[in-house]
């Protein structure tokens, strides 16, 4: 593996050669989804690898991520939410490989957003930067309208975003980006800078399942600043309560 990124890394792979080497990795992300994966060093020399190879052109960047990395890297950050640094790294690579690129904003819904980026607003809103890289990557993914309307229905997303919205307003990057979300979920820009509305102006502003969704995000994260709870309690909070739109 470590040879793989080094060869990448210095040589001008092109043409041929380049995909002879995409093409023997399918056992690369599968031996990494296993005991290997459990090793800091072979998570960032995975990455390294993943962004290399992506670098080298779009078709081999789809590739890429089709063939398993997108996937690998997933599970990976899944195994390794334990470890704060490792985490983040494997987040970030996992939004390099889909931001700004069109072919892979599907995938990147289904297996990035739907799979852990949720999770990471529910149980980790203190790990500003995994925060983050989920934010900008539900941004990327939701041009596609079929993932906007998806994000529109789903009352579990809004809560999710405006308890972080509310649990880390001080980060001003945090705080624009789930306000972009929040916007493009209830469609109306009133969803922005909640945080000193009453509810019922929230209400009049978005309608009543979003103005739920938002009160109760709100309402969970300011619970969980005042009392210095563990952030993942509150997030668990706003998972289990919130119901999901019809």
């Amino acid at each position: 593996l470590m040879s793989l990124s080094l060869d990448v890394d210095h040589e001008n792979l092109s043409g041929t050669r380049a995909h002879r080497m995409v093409d023997r990795l399918g056992k690369v992300y599968e031996m990494m989804k296993g005991p290997v994966g459990e090793s800091t060093r072979m998570n960032i020399t995975f990455t390294q690898l993943v962004m290399n190879l992506a670098h080298l052109s779009d078709e081999i960047r789809e590739k890429v991520a089709v063939d398993g990395a997108l996937d690998a890297l997933v599970t990976l950050a899944i195994q390794r939410q334990d470890n704060p640094k490792t985490h983040t790294v494997l987040v970030r690579t996992a939004f390099s490989l889909v931001n700004c690129f069109d072919p892979l904003r599907k995938m990147g819904w289904e297996i990035v957003v739907k799979r852990h980026a949720l999770h990471i607003l529910r149980a980790f809103p203190d790990r500003h930067e995994s925060v983050l890289y989920a934010c900008w990557l539900m941004i990327e993914c939701v041009k596609d309208n079929d993932h906007l309307v998806e994000l529109q229905n789903s009352m579990e997303f809004v809560a999710a975003l405006q308890f972080i919205n509310t649990r880390t307003y001080s980060d001003e990057r945090i705080r624009d980006a789930t306000d972009s979300l929040l916007v493009k979920a209830t469609g109306s820009r009133r969803a922005a800078r909640t945080e000193h509305l009453p509810q019922i102006a929230v209400r009049q502003g978005v309608g009543q399942e979003y103005a739920d969704a938002i009160n109760l995000g709100r309402e969970q994260g300011s619970i969980d600043v005042a009392r210095d709870t563990p952030a993942r309690l509150g997030a668990a909070r706003v998972y289990q309560t919130v119901r999901k739109a019809p």
